[in-house]
């Protein structure tokens, strides 16, 4: 899955005709909204309402602060320059005042959704129907942990509906309106566990959902794996719990409000082909089995979660991993923004409901993030594991 990735300020021509004041000034009143957040030598920039991210410096900033008359060290620029700035910034979204509509808007059209599902924890709950069953069995594979009994009533459950729709693809609505337009069932399926993800954790614990997988290490502090898919996170992950870690989550990773702590998330641990022949991951398979492969040859491995699900755990470093045949293992320590771009361009994105970029920003700053290159599996595990124990 992929969102709009952050981007940085450009200096091209702009195209049309130049703005005019009146422009700058809607563009003033309407630049108040966006969220900035300092990182580095950089600064976050975020609209909680298009979810745009940009970075910037503080030239940038100082522009920002006022698109007519900016204060040092912009005030020298050019017009037009600052209004090519400006332009960029808008046409990625980060002055808008309404969300953008969904590339292939569907509506729900009430048709029979026959597969229910209930999952719950005591933070929350989630309800899900659909007509496709298909989805049902891999969502109960994702979310086997977290099952609640058909005749009990979950407390106040955030309610989603996916749903064939006319002309192929499947529709996913929350509490009666699109969170996405037309959609594969892997994609419907990512959203839903994401939704699950901040919904069964508590939505007023949940600052971000990071793309990747974590683990408890010994000390008691969590690593986590992010990264673009096809990168290893999950089997990584496997390694290290088949190597004394705990299993905290896989895929989507609750971060909590305060931007330092994972929230436990449990989820079935994906196992794909390459993987399966891994001595690590056939040691976890033996002792815990896989659940049903409804995913083509991706199986679940149903890991015990090292913490209750929602509880808080600190988190000590993080790790982009990168599988290069033949390399030595080594471990790079990444710039604080470099790592947070990183993040948002794999998937990572704040939570629905508290909608600030503030968490993921004090996560990197706080944080120590490595670039982690290997050429085996086990390369990997154990260069995790000596980070862990530094």
């Amino acid at each position: 899955m992929r969102e709009p990735p952050a981007t940085r300020a450009g200096l091209g021509m702009a195209s049309g005709p130049a703005p005019t004041d009146p422009w700058r000034n809607a563009l003033g009143t309407r630049a108040t909204a966006v969220e900035r957040a300092s990182l580095g030598g950089r600064h976050i920039l975020h609209s909680p309402t298009s979810g745009a991210i940009l970075s910037t410096d503080e030239c940038g900033l100082a522009i920002l602060s006022d698109p007519v008359r900016p204060l040092d060290p912009a005030a020298a620029l050019p017009q037009e320059v600052m209004d090519t700035i400006l332009r960029s910034w808008e046409a990625a979204g980060l002055f808008a005042t309404a969300p953008e509509p969904f590339p292939d808007p569907v509506a729900d059209d009430g048709r029979s959704a026959g597969y229910a599902r209930r999952y719950a924890t005591g933070r929350g709950a989630l309800s899900l129907r659909t007509d496709d069953p298909v989805l049902a069995r891999q969502v109960d594979e994702i979310l086997w942990n977290f099952a609640a009994p058909a005749a009990e009533a979950c407390p106040d459950p955030l309610r989603l509906r996916c749903v064939g729709c006319a002309g192929g693809g499947l529709g996913l609505f929350r509490d009666g309106g699109p969170i996405w337009g037309r959609a594969s069932r892997d994609t419907a399926r990512y959203l839903i566990v994401r939704e699950a993800a901040e919904a069964l954790c508590g939505a007023d614990q949940v600052g971000a959902v990071l793309h990747g997988a974590a683990v408890l290490a010994p000390g008691g502090d969590a690593l986590l794996i992010l990264g673009d898919s096809g990168r290893g996170k999950s089997t990584l992950a496997q390694g290290l719990v088949a190597a004394g870690c705990g299993f905290l989550a896989d895929d989507h990773l609750p971060l909590h409000v305060d931007g330092r702590r994972l929230l436990s998330f449990p989820t079935g641990s994906a196992v794909k082909p390459g993987g399966r022949d891994l001595d690590e991951v056939r040691r976890l398979l033996a002792r815990h089995g896989m659940r049903g492969r409804h995913r083509g040859a991706v199986g679940y491995l149903p890991l015990e979660g090292a913490a209750p699900p929602g509880a808080a755990v600190p988190v000590s470093a993080i790790v982009f991993p990168e599988h290069v045949a033949g390399a030595a293992p080594g471990l790079a320590r990444m710039d604080p923004e470099a790592a947070f771009t990183a993040a948002i361009a794999s998937g990572t994105r704040p939570a629905r409901r508290t909608a600030t970029i503030r968490p993921l920003v004090d996560l990197f700053a706080a944080v120590p993030a490595h670039a982690l290159r290997y050429g085996t599996s086990s390369q990997s595990v154990a260069a995790c594991l000596d980070l862990l124990a530094a």
